[in-house]
C-alpha cells in the first residue's frame, strides 16, 4: 500500500471516531502550501490531511483534529490512537508503528462529532 493511500485511509478511518469534529492538515504549514500547490499544477489531487512517513519498515503518523466538549480530550485522542494503531496492526506487510503524534487543535461546542471533515 501506497503512503497516500495510507493516508487516505487513516483520514477517513479518523473522521469517523465518536468525539472527532474535523481533521487539519497535519503537515507543515508551508510544506502542505507547497505540495498542494504543485498537485494542483500537475493535476493531482491534494493531500489528505494525515501526515504518514514510512521509512525503513517503520511508519509515523501525525493528525491534527478539532473534537467535540462532549467528550474528554483524553478519551478521544485514546479512540484516535487505537483506531489507527489497530487499522495499522492490521496491514499485513511487516511495517511497524514508530509514533502516533495526535495534536487537538480546537474544542468545539456543539457539536457531537463523528461525521464532520475537513
Amino acid at each position: 500500500m501506497t503512503t497516500p493511500e495510507l493516508s487516505e485511509q487513516l483520514t477517513g478511518l479518523v473522521r469517523s471516531i465518536d468525539g472527532v469534529v474535523q481533521v487539519y492538515d497535519a503537515r507543515p504549514t508551508a510544506l502542505a502550501a507547497a505540495a498542494d500547490l504543485v498537485a494542483t499544477v500537475i493535476g493531482q489531487p491534494a493531500g489528505e490531511p494525515i501526515a504518514v512517513t514510512n521509512t525503513g519498515g517503520g511508519i509515523s503518523v501525525a493528525v491534527s483534529v478539532a473534537i467535540s466538549d462532549a467528550s474528554p480530550a483524553a478519551e478521544v485522542c485514546r479512540r484516535i490512537l487505537e483506531a489507527i494503531s489497530g487499522h495499522l496492526g492490521s496491514n499485513a506487510d511487516g511495517t511497524t508503528v514508530d509514533r502516533v503524534k495526535i495534536q487537538v487543535s480546537r474544542i468545539s461546542s456543539g457539536q457531537a462529532g463523528g461525521d464532520a471533515g475537513g
